[in-house]
């Protein structure tokens, strides 16, 4: 008799093959998804939140189109451990980007675009924020409102700027430091403000804090006479001369008298203020009311601040403009009148 031939072979074999195709069926199928969801295409900007899950920028992408299965994304991410080092910011996707490659961007972090704004000596608090509004930094309300969300506690400085200063924006007037700054494209109208408010506090040194204590003086005194300096004076060389001017009035109980003063009042400069607008009824009329401004009159530059904190040891009680940036002081009202009237009238 003959023996039959067993089938278990040819069932093992067919079972190969199958099993064979199977995964380069599944292999097919997985390169395919992990390829780019389109040859070509425009690049969209991806948000990750703080909290941000794989997961959700998996279904996010897939929603967006930029790749082809949010499943296979995610499985992907679970390999090379996405979730453990997803940096929070804005990251630039291209659909022609295969799964890898983004998966290669988000492991590296959001590329940061960075702006340089410079911002003046002597601008006040609304001029900054439309500075930093034409940089394309949020709008004007944004900033009046991250102003009165700025926290106290993180600024301790703040505290000392008494609650009668109620204008949007005017508890930091003073306190934004004028300096060229490179911004994060992307940062918050607060986190902007708060930059610089810690540049700020770059300038309050030991040093500083001890001759502040021996003067008695705090910083929101130094800010709002650092600001009348900065904006009466126009030469460094003559700010120290100027806040001898304003020192030695106010210990013989003399208004200060500046035409800046009224100016922040009115938001514009002026060559020359009219008499009536030396009668403008405001705290910061200091033609009016004794003593300092009731705050700062814009952000003063370090030149400023260093005058205010050592000033000139002069008698000088006047000075004027002599119409070249530059100043003629005297100590009696007859000296300051005669320079009034060889440079003004």
């Amino acid at each position: 008799m003959r023996r039959k031939k067993s089938l278990m072979p040819k069932v093992v074999g067919v079972f190969f093959v199958l099993v064979l195709l199977g995964f380069i069926a599944c292999t097919a199928g997985v390169l395919f998804f992990m390829s780019p969801a389109a040859q070509v295409g425009q690049t969209e900007k991806v948000e990750v939140v703080s909290g941000a899950t794989a997961r959700g920028i998996a279904a996010d992408l897939e929603e967006q189109g930029l790749i082809r299965n949010k499943l296979i994304f995610d499985l992907l991410c679970r390999y090379y451990q996405v979730d453990s080092t997803l940096k929070v910011g804005v990251y630039q996707i291209s659909p022609a980007m295969s799964m890898q490659e983004i998966i290669d961007v988000l492991k590296a972090g959001p590329k940061v675009e960075r702006v340089s704004v410079s911002i003046p000596e002597g601008f006040r608090v609304d001029q900054i924020i439309d500075k930093l509004v034409e940089s394309g930094f949020g709008d004007q309300q944004g900033f009046y409102d991250a102003a009165e969300a700025v926290s106290v506690e993180k600024f301790a400085f703040l505290k000392e700027v008494p609650a009668t200063i109620v204008e949007p924006g005017n508890r930091l007037e003073g306190f934004l430091f004028p300096d060229t700054y490179l911004f994060d494209k992307n940062m918050a109208p607060q986190q902007v403000l708060e930059m610089m408010l810690v540049r700020f506090e770059t300038e309050l040194t030991d040093e500083v804090k001890q001759k502040l204590a021996a003067r008695d003086m705090s910083v929101f005194e130094w800010a709002i006479k650092a600001s009348v300096v900065e904006r009466e004076a126009l030469v460094d060389v003559e700010r120290p001369l100027v806040a001898s001017v304003f020192e030695n009035r106010l210990k013989k109980g003399m208004k200060f008298e500046s035409c800046a003063t009224v100016e922040y009042v009115l938001k514009e400069n002026k060559p020359f203020l009219t008499y009536e607008d030396i009668k403008i009824n405001s705290l910061y009329n200091t033609y009016i009311y004794e003593g300092l401004p009731p705050g700062p009159i814009a952000c003063p530059g370090k030149k400023s601040f260093e005058a205010a904190l050592d000033p000139a040891d002069t008698k000088y009680l006047f000075f004027c403009a002599k119409g070249d940036g530059t100043q003629v002081f005297a100590e009696t009202n007859a000296e300051h009148e005669r320079n009034r009237a060889r440079y003004v009238n």
